[in-house]
């Protein structure tokens, strides 16, 4: 997450999909919030994706 690259930065998002149930809300909100003033496509297209997943998680519960 402390790279400058960008594909890396969303690569530690998208990481946490794989998780499903066992997915770690308190660090996936960190890395989204470090992220959230991001203007770069891919960062904010990775992150509505990320919080996309986890809603339906939510749902389901």
């Amino acid at each position: 997450m402390n790279s400058e690259n960008i594909w890396l930065q969303r690569t530690t998002i998208l990481l946490q999909l794989r998780y499903k149930d066992t997915t770690d809300v308190d660090l996936l909100f960190k890395y989204i919030k470090q992220l959230a003033n991001e203007n770069e496509f891919f960062i904010r297209k990775g992150i509505g994706w990320a919080l996309r997943e986890y809603s339906k998680k939510m749902r389901m519960q």
